[in-house]
């Protein structure tokens, strides 16, 4: 549900961002750009240490992954019309 939530958000960034990517390949982007906070607040439960605003930090860190992933993809190229 969560990355299904974030590739939602990762299609209007898309949009801005002007690349050409469908939905699935998004999907699979966010799915990807959850692995480092999921594997942080993984260690720290391990360790017994409480993160405050946990969930903010989470959804930071998602958004921010979702967004430097998706500005690594070229952008659509314009046709050059031959006059």
């Amino acid at each position: 549900m969560e990355v299904t939530f974030l590739a939602l958000l990762g299609l209007a960034i898309k949009n801005s961002l002007q690349r050409k990517l469908n939905f699935k390949q998004v999907w699979v982007m966010a799915a990807y750009s959850t692995t480092l906070a999921t594997v942080f607040f993984f260690i720290m439960d391990s360790l017994q240490v409480i993160v405050p605003s946990g969930f903010i930090i989470n959804w930071f860190v998602h958004l921010i992954v979702i967004y430097l992933v998706l500005k690594e993809v070229p952008p659509i190229k314009k046709k050059i019309k031959e006059a």
